[in-house]
């Protein structure tokens, strides 16, 4: 292999690293919004941010397939899917006051 193959493969497994990791902070957005904008109970995104930093911790000491690699980021698009729906499932609409100090509640 030449000198010149093997600097482009370097910047295409570094440029794919940098596209892994990338997909992973955007895709634990959610469950790092939990305990800040929504209402669901502290138990329920504790063990979504524990599923998270498991497979953080997969993907850096197993060994690193294509297959192994596509798994752990279904799984991390899987907690999200599921931090997701808890943040729906616990939506809440705070009483909408009006101008005389009234509050409006749901009937």
């Amino acid at each position: 292999m030449s000198n010149r193959q093997l600097w482009h493969r370097t910047i295409k497994r570094a440029g794919l690293w940098i596209l892994i990791s990338l997909f992973i902070v955007l895709i634990i957005l959610p469950i790092l919004d939990l305990p800040i904008a929504t209402s669901v109970p502290a138990p329920i995104w504790i063990i979504l941010v524990l599923m998270d930093v498991a497979l953080i911790i997969v993907l850096i000491r197993l060994e690193r397939t294509a297959r192994g690699i596509i798994a752990i980021l279904l799984g991390f698009a899987a907690v999200a899917i599921l931090a997701v729906l808890a943040s729906q499932q616990y939506a809440t609409t705070p009483p909408i006051d009006i101008a005389d100090q009234e509050v409006i509640t749901e009937r």
